[in-house]
């Protein structure tokens, strides 16, 4: 062999040389890579679950919330139409009486719809 020949080999060797000597090590710390590899992979299902957690809370506090809501908007309206007269009612009313209603000045008298 010629020295311009061998300087190719010689690179391609080395080369060669070096990543047996990665996988060399790969193997002898097989064993403390698949641990690191297992604990990484437990913090991330603990984070995840934690981040579950904090998602299910929002979604109870949503729930409860929508839930308040309905039952204020179901009260509004109780007040509403506690708070009116309906005239369908009125109409029939002998015409002396609708005259000494005078204090139901500023209730909200609904009509017939």
């Amino acid at each position: 062999m010629d020295r311009r020949e061998s300087a190719p080999v010689r690179e391609l060797l080395s080369m060669v040389i070096k990543e047996l000597l990665k996988s060399q090590w790969l193997c002898t710390h097989r064993d403390e890579i698949l641990k690191e590899y297992e604990a990484l992979r437990n913090r991330r299902l603990m984070s995840f679950m934690e981040n579950t957690g904090t998602s299910r809370a929002f979604d109870d506090l949503r729930r409860s919330f929508s839930k308040l809501l309905a039952e204020y908007r179901r009260h509004e309206a109780w007040l509403k139409d506690r708070g009116s007269i309906d005239m369908g009612i009125v109409e029939h009313l002998p015409s002396f009486t609708k005259q000494t209603h005078s204090h139901l000045e500023g209730v909200a008298i609904v009509g017939r719809g």
